[in-house]
């Protein structure tokens, strides 16, 4: 009864939204309830509200425009710009009435988006968000962890297109929480995490160029947050991504060695995963024995590995199938074939079948060992086979990247046979879907 006097709507209409028979999708119904029950700016701008002193500040500005064309208008002719005698000439306004027209129209269509893009958001979040508050029950960060660890998990599952949407939501909310509190180390530790998730989601969709203004974001993020941890990991997935991005391997190795220095003796995942990133870089260098070197680093890092991040097959943990999925990388790409087939092995054994395309990248590296070996056919089949198997919402820059290894392989005399074009040919571009 309390809730449908504060709001003013009838207690049966409250009792419907309550049980989510009903679900409130207007903006102006959304602004009675968030008035009526006096949500402060921190949860209205989760729901897409602008706080209250943004109303203050929308009023000056739309004031400060006016001022400028009355001021305009009254400006003195010896300003103005003179004609051949000498006589000013008349200016004209319409520079400035254009661009208050232009913000008129801004923050018209600002708004309408705000309603459009966060309406699902809205229907779903607004009255848990409230009672929340309400009960004193809304731990933030507690919130936010749980928002993380899911993308955590869901990026090995979850086409990145799919993850990409869902985080433009998560990345606005969290964009006005910050707003109002730059300094809240667990809001950063957010942004830095859900920033290095899409960065990767843009890397696998190849918008390389976008991908790499995220990771920007995702390192301040990460260091405004103080969690060495989560530095490291940041900068060691950008290592990782790097491979598969168009980065020369030379600013792959200067990146690891930069996060190899911020971690100090760390041992933590994303210790972990700059070496094997290292490891990499160097076998693509042709430097085969640094490259192994650096992979028996990789183990003995695991080997030391606490037991809750071996079994976290997360984002942020480090299972064995992540330093067999390293080491057939690396075997392979400097002709250890043997080694490199035992970790393949190993990495298909253990890797959760829900993984589908780190599982498929394995068997790429299978598949340039067979090409290795001389078995070109049995190779390309191979290669050619795995694609086919993998969902097309699965196919994406990283497993395209590393089948063009499998080309790479080939010896010159063998690279225009029928196969190898069209397998060449259907890494030309992500599939449309």
């Amino acid at each position: 009864t309390r809730i449908g006097t504060a709001t003013g709507l009838a207690q049966g209409t409250v009792s419907l939204y309550m049980n989510g028979s009903r679900t409130v999708t207007a903006i102006d119904l959304l602004e009675r309830i968030a008035d009526g029950l006096g949500m402060p700016d921190r949860v209205r701008v989760r729901l897409g509200l602008a706080p209250r002193a943004s109303y203050r500040r929308e009023s000056d500005q739309s004031s400060s425009l006016d001022h400028r064309v009355i001021q305009s208008s009254t400006e003195s002719s010896s300003t103005r710009p003179v004609d051949r005698r000498g006589q000013a000439r008349p200016r004209t306004q319409e520079p400035l009435l254009e661009e208050v027209e232009h913000e008129v129209r801004r923050r018209r269509f600002m708004r309408t988006l705000a309603g459009l893009a966060l309406a699902s958001l809205i229907a779903l979040e607004a009255l848990r968000h409230g009672l929340g508050q309400a009960t004193a029950n809304w731990h933030e960060r507690d919130q936010w962890d749980a928002i993380t660890t899911e993308y955590a998990h869901s990026y090995y599952t979850t086409a990145p297109e799919t993850l990409c949407k869902r985080l433009r939501i998560d990345i606005g909310i969290l964009q006005h929480l910050i707003l109002q509190l730059p300094d809240d180390r667990d809001l950063n530790r957010a942004a830095a995490s859900l920033s290095m998730v899409l960065a990767i989601c843009l890397t696998s969709t190849n918008e390389i160029w976008l991908a790499q203004r995220w990771w920007g974001t995702a390192r301040d993020a990460a260091d405004r947050s103080g969690d060495l941890d989560l530095a490291v990991m940041v900068r060691s997935q950008q290592t990782v991504k790097g491979l598969y991005d168009g980065s020369s391997p030379t600013r792959v190795l200067a990146l690891s060695e930069e996060t190899l220095t911020l971690a100090g003796d760390r041992v933590c995942p994303g210790v972990a995963g700059v070496l094997a990133g290292r490891a990499q870089a160097l076998a693509i260098c042709g430097r085969r024995d640094e490259a192994a070197a650096v992979v028996q680093a990789v183990e003995a890092v695991t080997a030391r590995m606490p037991d809750r991040r071996l079994g976290d097959n997360s984002m942020f943990g480090w299972p064995e199938h992540r330093l067999r999925h390293t080491e057939s990388f690396v075997y392979t790409e400097i002709g250890s074939v043997g080694r490199a087939m035992a970790a393949q092995d190993r990495a298909l054994e253990i890797y959760p079948a829900s993984q589908t395309s780190n599982r498929a990248m394995v068997q790429m590296h299978r598949a340039a060992c067979l090409v290795s070996e001389g078995h070109i056919a049995a190779g390309l089949h191979y290669a050619t086979n795995t694609l086919d198997t993998v969902p097309t919402d699965h196919h994406d820059q990283l497993l395209y990247e590393v089948a063009r290894r499998t080309i790479a392989k080939l010896p010159l005399q063998e690279r225009h046979r029928p196969e190898a074009n069209d397998l060449r040919d259907r890494l030309t571009a992500l599939p449309v879907r």
